[in-house]
Parts: C-alpha cells; sequence; structure tokens
C-alpha cells in the first residue's frame, strides 16, 4: 500500500474575533441553539449510549472530556515515544471532541452537540501533524474491530487526499465501505479549498459517508464559508452545519496555542473554523439521532439528515448540499415508520479511477493555509483549517 504522507489537512481555524459568550456564533451553546441540539437536550436526548470515534491527532484529557474519553489508541509515529504517545501535541482532535461531546464540569459550563456520547481517540496524525495513508486505513480497521466493545456508531474523518493515484486509494475506499456495513456511520470533512476546489476529495466523495460543508452566519443569513470546498454535481456535499469560529477545547500546551494565541479564548478553549468543525457537529448529531433511533442503518441516517436539512436559498448548493443540519424533525419522531425511512439496499463495490473527482483529491497542499493560521491544512500534515 502507499505510504506517501497524507497531502491534506485535518482542518482547524482559529481566528481574531471574541466569542466567548452563549449568544456569540462561535460558541457551542449558541450553535446547540441554532441546530436545535438544545432542545433535544432538553428533551433527554444526549447522545448516551453512543461511541464516537474520532481518527485524527488524538484527544487529550481535559476536563470537559475526561468523563466521555473512554478508549484511546495511538497508531501514529509517536506511539514509540513515551513523552508522546497518546497525547495531542497538535490540538486538532481535541478541539473536535469537545464540539462532538463535551460536558460540563466544575471547571466550565461548556456543552457539545451530544454531551452524553462516549468518545473514542484514535490517533494517526503525530506532533508535526504528520501522517500516512497506512496508518488511517489501520486507524478505520481498528474502530471496525473494536465498534462491539465499544459501541462505537459514528466515525469522524476530517481529512482528504489528493496527489495520491486512485488505484492506491482503494484501501481507504474498501475500510471505509466496511465501516459503514458494520453499522459504523462515517462522517467526513469536505475540505477548504473554496472555489478553487474541482470536486470533493476522497473520503468525502464516497457514497458511503455523509460529507459535510462549512456555512456561517453572516448579516442574519446562513452562507457557505468562503474556504468551503465545491462539489462537481455528482460530488456535492450532502449538507452543511456550522464552522465558524466555534469555540472548543484544547490542550493548553498544543502548538494550536502556541502559534495562535489570539484565538485563545479562555485557558483550554480556543476558536476553530472549517468543515472539519462542520463535520464534529454533524458527528454529534448523529450520536442524538442513534440513541432516539439506534435501529437505524448509516444510509437511513444520512437520509433523515439530508431530507430534513433546511434549505440555504443564499449559498451555493455545491457547497451546502441540501442546506442546513435541522434537529428539529428528530423531536417529533415516534414512529419506526416514517416516510423517510428508507431500506439500506447496497450497491456494488466501488472502483476508483484516475479521472474525476478522485485524481484530483489529495493534490499537494490541499486543505491550503498556513498551518493553523489561514484556511486550512497545508502540505503534507495537519496544518490547518484555520484557526479563526
Amino acid at each position: 500500500m502507499n505510504t506517501e504522507l497524507i497531502k491534506s489537512g485535518w482542518t482547524r481555524s482559529y481566528g481574531v474575533r471574541e466569542q466567548s459568550s452563549a449568544t456569540d456564533s462561535g460558541s457551542m451553546t449558541w450553535v446547540g441553539e441554532q441546530i436545535g441540539a438544545a432542545a433535544l437536550h432538553r428533551h433527554g436526548l444526549t447522545g448516551a449510549g453512543v461511541s464516537v470515534a474520532v481518527i485524527d491527532t488524538g484527544i487529550s484529557r481535559r476536563p470537559e472530556l475526561a468523563e466521555a474519553l473512554i478508549a484511546s489508541v495511538d497508531l501514529s509515529s509517536d506511539a514509540a515515544d513515551p513523552a508522546l504517545a497518546g497525547r495531542d501535541v497538535v490540538g486538532h482532535g481535541t478541539h473536535l471532541a469537545g464540539i462532538i461531546a463535551g460536558r460540563a464540569c466544575e471547571a466550565a459550563s461548556f456543552v457539545g452537540v451530544a454531551p452524553g456520547a462516549s468518545l473514542v481517540a484514535v490517533k494517526v496524525g503525530d506532533q508535526g501533524g504528520s501522517v500516512t495513508l497506512d496508518q488511517v486505513v489501520e486507524g478505520i480497521a481498528w474502530v471496525i474491530g473494536n465498534s462491539r466493545l465499544l459501541g462505537i456508531r459514528v466515525l469522524n474523518l476530517a481529512f482528504g487526499v489528493e496527489g495520491i493515484p486512485a488505484k492506491h486509494l482503494q484501501p481507504l475506499a474498501r475500510a471505509v465501505r466496511q465501516a459503514r456495513r458494520a453499522g459504523i456511520v462515517v462522517v467526513v470533512a469536505t475540505g477548504n479549498e473554496g472555489s478553487a476546489s474541482r470536486g470533493l476529495s476522497y473520503p468525502a466523495a464516497s457514497s458511503d459517508v455523509i460529507s459535510v460543508g462549512n456555512v456561517e452566519f453572516v448579516d442574519g443569513r446562513w452562507v457557505a464559508h468562503d474556504t468551503t470546498s465545491c462539489g462537481d454535481g455528482r460530488h456535492d456535499p450532502d449538507l452543511a452545519a456550522p464552522g465558524r469560529s466555534l469555540v472548543s477545547t484544547v490542550s493548553p500546551d498544543s502548538v494550536a496555542v502556541a502559534e495562535n494565541p489570539d484565538s485563545v479564548v479562555a485557558e483550554g478553549f480556543i476558536k476553530g473554523t472549517g468543515s472539519s468543525q462542520a463535520a464534529a457537529v454533524v458527528s454529534g448529531a448523529v450520536a442524538l439521532l442513534l440513541q432516539a433511533r439506534p435501529e437505524l442503518s448509516p444510509r437511513q441516517v444520512r437520509d433523515f439528515f439530508t431530507r430534513t436539512a433546511e434549505f440555504l436559498p443564499d449559498a451555493d448548493g455545491r457547497r451546502v448540499g441540501a442546506g442546513l443540519l435541522d434537529l428539529g424533525a428528530l423531536i417529533e419522531m415516534t414512529t419506526p415508520d416514517e416516510e423517510w425511512l428508507l431500506a439500506d439496499g447496497d450497491v456494488s463495490d466501488l472502483v476508483l479511477t484516475d479521472h474525476g473527482s478522485v485524481q484530483n483529491s489529495w493534490k499537494g497542499n490541499s486543505w491550503k493555509g498556513n498551518s493553523w493560521k489561514g484556511d486550512s491544512w497545508k502540505g503534507n500534515s495537519w496544518k490547518g483549517d484555520s484557526w479563526t
């Protein structure tokens, strides 16, 4: 299998605006109200009983995450170093984990989308953010193999592959498909290439995942963030979620904090922007849905979200798919025979070709940016969306 470094980003972005109050569009309290998660919490749905695996740079045991984090494995090159093994030196995985399942503790009242869900950390990005395709595939295999034991029903993948020949992506394609067949909902960030993108990268372009774009609230309306990648008609995002300047958890001694001090909102909290953050919002939403309806298949989950998404008339459909994530319909879901509940049929195995969006994905400096300062992850590592 091809072992060259993945050319992409586990997106991140951090900015300059202070957004610490519940009324700010970057606070998770505000996000929860906008997508309907807060209303579900009040109805007793918190994601309890559902585990979300995060294949990323690891998850630090922040107070807001310690209770949720039930297992972790380090498959990165840091694993051989006792001082680095299991640690999220970069900060990206910890930021997404807080968005997914952060919960109140004595130190803060912070709350994620699914505060009752459990987290499983699968570290593949090392201290410099470097990761290989082999490590990602191994991470997915580990998640599948431990899904029953740990109750994993959701897998968050915040990266895309470019510049690797399609034939070398077959192991990743098979791994994603096997995860879906194992009953795991795979949520993937679409990327941060903006209008320069020529179709979604892989695995966001896969029919086996829920692909998520990033939207922001501007002048009273939801629009696609200018870095949000475009689809190509066949591979548009499935839907979109808030992903602009989201305030979430981070290790105080991480690279994210060291390189972006102006984006730190409080000790242990930083702002991040990108489709990675948006994908984390949707992963939390999936946990809420599966608590209410654990029998749903991955395709039925995707169908529910795309059918109930809020249409965004002011946003480019190539970037936001069906529209904005909307959990309002989940409150009224009480019977197993809703019209949207389609049979989970299968399709033939995916065959990747050296044409179309797959060929044009994972290319050089996909998720372009200035390494946690600009639009996305630069070059061959996790240097990110942008921390704005």
